[in-house]
């Protein structure tokens, strides 16, 4: 009994995107999934809904316009909030979903940006901290912690009673769950505790899926000339990552390496020497 070749990659220590010439994906073993966030399982579960009026909801936005679903002044509108925000700014926001809240924005001024606020009586704090690359939302002493390279857009959705909706978790960009796709009235998706959650991206195009970065240029261009390209460091939807592309028959084989550790480090040790933001 002979193995498959679907056999062998699934056991490789490295994320495999395999692409047809029409740009299609055609296959992606599980580390592939778990780099892109593919495939997750979560410590805390939530069912799929959308955002409804009078929901509470909490934002922490590094770079007001990145990352975010392309997010803009008008769309705040949603949030029951009339302001100009200029691209890049952070913004924070404590309220309720067409009721408007408390907001703070801004170009950062210290390593930290913070906004605390009550509703109900329940105690709620969003807090960037460029420093140590993380975007915390806490609710009530629990915190919700996203980390980040260069730039995120956080959000925890909670309805009346303080029920749990939806929170941001890794892999957003392709799940279509930017704080505008859901501001827009998007779907989220179930978040299971029990089982892992797989989003399936077969016979997309790549980009649709690679949204950041220049991936689809590279897998072009192997296409076209049938060489090797080795050791690209680039990005897939803000994650870091060290790429090499290798032509097989009518196919291109993507190997995708995460780097995100390491650049967490580095750019902890920059800011560090530098003293700034």
């Amino acid at each position: 009994m002979g193995f498959d070749f679907k056999d062998i990659i699934e056991i490789s220590s490295e994320g495999i995107v395999i692409i047809n010439k029409n740009l299609d994906i055609v296959y992606l073993n599980s580390k592939a999934k778990d780099i892109l966030g593919l495939r997750n399982k979560y410590d805390i579960p939530h069912k799929k809904g959308i955002l409804e009026k009078g929901d509470i909801i909490i934002i922490g936005d590094t770079s007001f316009g990145d990352d975010d679903g392309g997010l803009n002044s008008k769309d705040l509108i949603k949030l029951g909030l009339n302001i100009q925000i200029n691209k890049g700014d952070f913004f924070l926001f404590i309220g309720r979903y067409g009721y408007g809240g408390k907001c703070n924005y801004g170009r950062p001024a210290s390593a930290v940006c913070r906004l605390e606020d009550k509703i109900n009586n329940n105690n709620f704090l969003v807090e960037i901290d460029y420093s140590k690359k993380v975007v915390n939302i806490n609710i009530n002493g629990i915190n919700i912690p996203y980390e980040f390279i260069k730039s995120v857009g956080h959000m925890v959705i909670l309805d009346n009673d303080l029920n749990l909706k939806f929170y941001q978790s890794r892999g957003y960009t392709i799940r279509g769950e930017s704080i505008r796709e859901i501001l827009l009235g998007k779907e989220f998706m179930e978040k299971s505790k029990d089982e892992y959650f797989e989003i399936n991206v077969l016979n997309r195009k790549i980009d649709e899926v690679f949204k950041e970065g220049n991936i689809y240029n590279y897998v072009n261009k192997v296409i076209a000339t049938k060489e090797v390209i080795q050791s690209i460091y680039d990005e897939i939807n803000k994650l870091p990552v060290r790429c090499s592309f290798y032509n097989i028959d009518d196919f291109v084989v993507v190997k995708i390496e995460d780097i995100s550790e390491i650049k967490k480090i580095t750019s902890r040790k920059v800011r560090t020497f530098k003293g700034d933001i």
